[in-house]
């Protein structure tokens, strides 16, 4: 029987997929759009990401996930549906949601500005300092939110840690590490306090990367637009959001670090405690790839413990 979008009979199938094609797409997002009322035309192609994702007439976002991906799907429709009249921080509508031939998909609004990732080399440093400054006071607005008893997808925080524990020696990243690294990760983990019932539950976006921000000029001045992509979200210590933008944005800058945590108004431990806590996180972290992250501070791949790579990354 023919299907409106590709048929995915293994993950590895996905893997291969063209999605910047977008002719192979068009068929299921015209039936996606019509079963909303939304126009269809015109539609483009976003040109990364992890998963088929389309602009529509630059007011929608369409994004496909595959049947292995349902979770992190289910965990950002959820989140961006409960956000919606809780939040004044710049994030998706979610519009409309479904599944269509094997696939699941949401619409939801799209925002203005490009990602950060993209803008960072090209503005000068009074713009980076409010960039990161702004950044650090949306993610404190984002954590203040009260929590209740929501758990994007059902996920609670003990479990992810336990997850996140099993899933290490399967990740391809971590076969790249050096032996020393790799074999001294759960002893590391082991000797850090984290807060597996954290005192003060937060929502947290899951992964606060330079590429899920956006950012425009704004009367001559660059502005934080929007966060996006919550298939991350969980409940949980608010700490494990400061290792993505701490990391990526400026990696072994202290400036930029102390410039991020005092925006947000980060209080109570030192940096002596909280380096530990960052470096742990970021080697739990779903979509950290570790072996990129250390190369980029020269020598840290070489580094003889992760207490030393963390000195690297948050001085």
């Amino acid at each position: 029987m023919a299907t409106l979008l590709p048929l995915l009979a293994s993950r590895e199938d996905y893997d291969t997929l063209p999605f910047e094609d977008l002719p192979a797409w068009l068929p299921g997002l015209r039936e996606i759009l019509g079963r909303h009322g939304l126009p269809a035309n015109p539609i483009d192609a976003f040109a990364d990401g992890e998963n088929p994702v389309f602009d529509v007439q630059g007011r929608w976002v369409v994004k496909l996930v595959p049947f292995f991906a349902a979770a992190p799907a289910r965990a950002e429709m959820e989140t961006l549906e409960w956000l919606t009249r809780r939040s004044d921080v710049p994030l998706p509508r979610l519009v409309a949601s479904g599944e269509l031939d094997g696939w699941a998909y949401f619409v939801s609004t799209r925002l203005p500005g490009r990602p950060l990732s993209r803008c960072w080399a090209e503005l000068g440093l009074r713009d980076r300092e409010a960039v990161t400054i702004e950044l650090g006071t949306h993610l404190a607005a984002l954590h203040a939110i009260p929590v209740g008893d929501f758990r994007p997808a059902g996920v609670h925080w003990p479990d992810w840690h336990v997850r996140r524990r099993q899933a290490w020696t399967r990740r391809r990243d971590v076969a790249r590490l050096s032996p020393r690294l790799r074999e001294s990760f759960s002893a590391y983990v082991e000797s850090v306090a984290l807060d597996r019932v954290p005192r003060r539950p937060v929502l947290l976006h899951g992964d606060l990367a330079p590429e899920n921000v956006l950012v425009e000029a704004r009367d001559g001045a660059w502005r934080v637009s929007g966060l996006f992509d919550f298939g991350n979200a969980v409940v949980g210590e608010a700490s494990f959001d400061f290792t993505a933008p701490t990391v990526l944005l400026e990696p072994g800058d202290g400036a930029v670090v102390r410039r991020f945590l005092g925006a947000y108004g980060w209080e109570g431990e030192t940096m002596d405690t909280l380096r530990p806590k960052l470096m742990a996180y970021t080697l739990l972290h779903p979509m950290a790839d570790l072996y990129d992250c250390l190369a980029l501070l020269p020598g840290a791949h070489d580094a003889p413990s992760w207490a030393a790579v963390a000195e690297r990354f948050w001085p």
